[in-house]
C-alpha cells in the first residue's frame, strides 16, 4: 500500500507545501507520539523528520489532525 505526504487545503492555502522532501522541515507535521513507523520509514527515504506539531499514535486521530488543517501527516 503506498504511503503518501498529504495536507488539508486549509492547511496549504496558510502555509503552502513543501517542493522537497528537504522543505518539510520548515513546515507543522502530523506525527506519531511513541511509534516510529514514519521515522523509519523517512529515515529509509532519507528524508528529515521535523517535530510533530501534532502527535499521536493513533492513525485516526493524526489523520484527524491533518483534515483539521493541523500540519502535514501520512496516510494511505
Amino acid at each position: 500500500v503506498p504511503i503518501r505526504v498529504v495536507a488539508a487545503p486549509s492547511y496549504a492555502a496558510r502555509a503552502g507545501l513543501p517542493a522537497t522532501p528537504a522543505d518539510l522541515v520548515g513546515h507543522a507535521f502530523v506525527g506519531e507520539d511513541r511509534g516510529d513507523r514514519i521515522a523509519r520509514a523517512f529515515a529509509a527515504l532519507g528524508w528529515p523528520l521535523p517535530p510533530a506539531a501534532f502527535a499521536s499514535d493513533s492513525d485516526l486521530a493524526q489523520l484527524g489532525a491533518v483534515r483539521a488543517g493541523i500540519g502535514i501527516g501520512v496516510a494511505q
